[in-house]
């Protein structure tokens, strides 16, 4: 099962235009105001945080592009829908 979710604040400084979650991760492409030509402003610093408070941080990669004074990335996130045993 595959759920798509959109955006509630049209306004945001972070436009999101998919977000795509399977049952192991979420797939999130989004754009920001400006270029960002280096990659180290975003790697091991994006991070989604649930209802519960729980920090998800993006995978291993992403993949950045420049288009119309915008910057869009695309990442994974490792949202599981899966049950974790506490151990």
């Amino acid at each position: 099962m595959t759920i798509h979710y959109a955006m509630q604040d049209q306004q945001s400084i972070i436009q999101v235009f998919t977000a795509t979650a399977n049952p192991t991760s979420l797939n999130q492409t989004f754009s920001l105001d400006g270029t960002y030509e280096n990659e180290n402003t975003f790697a091991h610093r994006m991070k989604i945080i649930d209802e519960n408070g729980n920090e998800y941080y993006s995978g291993s990669g992403f993949n950045m592009d420049i288009k119309n004074n915008e910057t869009i990335i695309s990442t994974n996130f490792p949202i599981t829908s899966y049950k974790i045993p506490k151990t």
